[in-house]
């Protein structure tokens, strides 16, 4: 965990390197209470010899995915373990838990809306799925499961964004299992949109170039309108693009930037031309 400012420079780090530092001062022992907006780890021991014990107040996270830790419009921590216990805590913004809930589903990710309401996805038997929960307390107000491609494919939400209506929209990984003609199929992805009460509006498929891409970076946004934003995952290489998508789902516009490869064909195109224009001219004469 680290604070940058706007320029990029590092204001603090609390990294697993100073913990193990805080660690090693404290004898081993330590009782992590949170980090405060100057980078102070506050920090309580406690001993196992005078018999006094304790659990964590501030639960190391797992970062088994991106996006398991998400801080809500209040300053409140929200944490996914998705690898030991598949729970979701929240803590406050000093670091003292709030509430916890066991999870269902093979949790990916989970951010907030603008009413700090809970938003949870990943995927459970093949299916993905999208969570809500209260602030307060951590109850469930709706899940959603649904099947964006099926033929024993496995479905994933791996990003979700909510707009200023409390619309969410989810996009996601589809792990193909079933061969054809003896082929694996490739990788495929979905878009939907999921109303404030839960019910599934729309769902798009073969929305990115390389679905696998949903691991490595973020590749959607959603602005307070609910309009929706796919960069495809381009490279310097191959070029990239940003595409607007409306409420309904389809395509406003579509920006593209040219890679090395466009720049490197029209050089080689001119260069080509370049060596007939003497050729021509010796034609012509």
């Amino acid at each position: 965990l680290a604070k940058v400012d706007s320029n990029g420079k590092i204001i603090w780090d609390a990294s697993s390197v100073a913990r193990v530092n805080a660690m090693q001062a404290a004898g081993g022992k330590l009782r992590l209470l949170g980090v405060s907006d100057s980078g102070d780890v506050a920090a309580e021991t406690f001993g196992l010899e005078d018999g006094e014990s304790g659990e964590s107040l501030f639960v190391p996270v797992w970062l088994g995915y991106l996006n398991t830790v998400h801080i809500d419009e209040a300053g409140d921590f929200l944490c996914l373990d998705n690898i030991i216990t598949s729970s979701l805590s929240k803590f406050s913004r000093e670091g003292n838990p709030l509430w916890g809930v066991k999870l269902t589903q093979d949790a990916m990710i989970v951010v907030s809306d603008r009413e700090n309401n809970v938003l949870v996805g990943g995927g459970t038997q093949r299916s993905a799925v999208i969570e809500k929960y209260n602030p307060t307390d951590g109850a469930v107000l709706w899940s959603t499961v649904f099947q964006p491609v099926e033929s024993g494919a496995s479905n994933y939400i791996m990003d979700i964004a909510a707009d200023n209506s409390g619309n969410a929209y989810a996009v996601g990984y589809v792990r193909m299992s079933a061969a054809t003609d003896g082929q694996m199929q490739k990788g495929n992805s979905f878009l939907a949109k999921i109303s404030p009460t839960g019910e599934l509006l729309w769902v798009k498929t073969d929305v990115f170039p390389k679905a696998s891409n949903l691991f490595r970076y973020k590749q959607f946004d959603v602005d307070q309108s609910g309009n929706v934003y796919l960069a495809d995952g381009g490279s310097w290489f191959r070029g990239t693009s940003l595409t607007k998508l409306d409420t309904e789902g389809k395509e406003v516009w579509k920006a593209v930037t040219p890679g090395l490869k466009l720049m490197l064909t029209i050089m080689l195109l001119a260069l080509a031309a370049l060596n007939l224009i003497p050729v021509l001219k010796e034609k012509h004469q």
